[in-house]
Formats: structure tokens, sequence, C-alpha cells
């Protein structure tokens, strides 16, 4: 019964008694009277007192409420920019039947700033991008959108890959929005030369696994986070465009840390020695043969690799992105 509820019937009661019993009010002693009017009058105070607390956890538990219904539609709203950023067409490129490009993010419980993009830059390159941006929600989701499009912009405009970066950093640093670091690491694939050039702005070491052998981190010298320093003194803060040949048979992938510092229940983090080891127990696995399996393909790949990482962490929630991108040369 609520205290509201009681305070009435309480009030009724006394009332019905004076007013169907007038001859049984008039009996009472006036020091009866007295000890019944004070007894009420306490009670009531102290059902009053805890109505008003009900009043009070209530209107506590509405704005707890509405204020529940913003965060959730805050996050449905920086979920709906991470994803309608990201591109989701597969096969990446038709017209480049031997490159196998797939990528794949695992939302974490609030939306967090992974992204990744791939397109061509003109008829026989492709370009791919893996990042990571500070903070989450949807000022993190806004500030992923803007730096994908000034990234665009500048390779369209006919930028080597430093100078979009040299760029980019230059405009984030000096925007009036609020400043958010990005690590990036981002690579133009060259079909006809069959070479890699790349950039990598403070991001985890892309997996390169060469034809028939073991994989490995591409540990080349990375600069500064996007949007965490500017100088002039390109030297010290600038960066760097690395080549590799990238060949029939290679592939590599690219992640967020999210992938690597998802942890278990002991606190152990799946860290990149664990993360190559399972990229070679999954590519050099024996060919079975299940017609629904594309063998070594990008997408079955990345699903395993996915699996595992989740299986690792157990019941552990998962606060960051898992995000990867796998390409793969035919």
């Amino acid at each position: 019964m609520s205290v509201k509820k009681e305070i009435g019937e309480l009030t009724e009661a006394i009332i019905n008694i004076s007013e169907d019993n007038p001859r049984l009010v008039a009996d009472f002693k006036s020091k009866e009277v007295q000890k019944l009017a004070e007894v009420t009058g306490r009670l009531i105070l102290n059902l009053e007192s805890k109505y008003k607390a009900e009043v009070r956890k209530t209107d506590e538990y509405r704005r707890f409420l509405d204020e529940n219904r913003i965060m959730q539609s805050d996050r449905i709203t920086a979920y709906r920019i991470q994803q309608s950023m990201l591109p989701t067409d597969y096969p990446a490129f038709d017209e480049f039947p031997n490159v196998d490009l797939f990528a794949d993010m695992d939302a974490a419980n609030e939306t967090g700033g992974d992204f990744y993009d791939y397109f061509k830059t003109d008829d026989d390159k492709i370009c791919f991008s893996i990042s990571d941006i500070e903070g989450k929600g949807i000022p993190a989701a806004m500030y992923m959108a803007v730096s994908k499009t000034l990234i665009k912009l500048r390779l369209e405009s006919g930028e080597s890959l430093a100078q979009v970066f040299e760029s980019v950093n230059e405009q984030l640093c000096k925007s009036s929005m609020q400043k958010r670091f990005i690590t990036m690491w981002t690579g133009i694939y060259d079909i006809k030369s069959e070479k890699l050039t790349f950039v990598n702005a403070g991001h985890n070491y892309p997996i390169i696994k060469r034809d028939g052998k073991p994989s490995e981190l591409i540990k080349e010298r990375s600069g500064i986070p996007l949007a965490a320093f500017y100088s002039k003194k390109r030297r010290k803060f600038g960066y760097t465009e690395f080549e590799t040949e990238f060949k029939k048979g290679d592939m590599l992938l690219l992640y967020t840390d999210g992938v690597t510092e998802t942890q278990n229940k002991n606190g152990d983090m799946f860290g990149e020695e664990r993360l190559l080891k399972t990229v070679d127990l999954y590519m050099n696995r024996k060919p079975v043969k299940e017609p629904t399996e594309s063998r070594g393909s990008m997408k079955d790949l990345i699903a395993y690799l996915r699996r595992q990482v989740i299986n690792f962490s157990g019941k552990t929630v998962q606060d960051d992105d898992i995000t990867m991108l796998g390409i793969k040369i035919n």
C-alpha cells in the first residue's frame, strides 16, 4: 500500500468516526481526545514525510530514466554515424578480382572512434586505411567523419601520402573543433607495380604474411598521431612514406587496439604475439572440403580472429571496438 493511500484511509476513518458516532467522540475525556489527536498528528506527519520521500524518489527515478533515454539516444546516433561512414560493398573491387579485401567492426557497448575505409585513387591504385579516434560517442563519430573527408579530398588533389598526413594533421590542429588525437595506418597499393606505399601515424603495427613465410609485424618508423601536435620542423614530427613489395600470396592485416588489448578474467591481454600465432594457425591450416568455406579468404580470417578474441575474453565486458581489415593478393 502506498503512503498516499495510507494517509487518505486514515483521514477518512477519522472523519467517519466523527460523523457516524458523534456520541463516541463526545464521551471521550478531554485528555484522551488530546492524546488521540497527538498520536494521530504524529502518524500523519510521519506518513506525509514518507510520502514526500517517495515523491522525491519518483522524481529522481524519472530524471534517471530521462537521462538514460538521452544517453541511449546518443549511443544510437553515434553508432549510426559510425556505421554510415563505413564502406560495406563486397567484393570491395570488382575490377580487381585478385584483390581480396574485407573489413569488419564489432562495436563495444559504447560506440568508440574506430573506422576503416577503402577506395580507388585512380585506375590502378587502391587506398585502404584503419584508424582509432580518441574518445567515444557522438563527438568521436563526428571527428571521424571530418577526418575521413579531409583525407579523401587531399588524396584526390594529387598529394603524396606523406603530404596528405602533414596537411590533415595541420588542419585538425588548427581547427576550432575539440582536439582528439587519431592513430591511423593508410596504404596505397599499385596493382601494376605490385608496390605498397604506406604511412603510420601512431597506429598499431600491421601484420604481413608473405607467401609461405611466418607472419610478422611491419615495424617501420611511426609518426605522431594526427591532431596530437603540429610543427613546421617536419624532420622531427613529420610523416614518412615507406614502400614494400606486395605480391601474389601476400596478406596484410590491419587492426585497432581493441583486438590486442582485449583482456581475460585474469587481466591478461590478447597481445601481438598471440595475434601473430593465431593468424599463422589459420593461414597454415589444412584445407577442408566444405563448399560454404572460402578457405583463406579475408572474410573467413577476420571472422576466425574475432571468435578467438571473444573466446579469450570469456565473460569480460568489451569496452572497446574490435576492428580489423585484411587484404590478400590471390
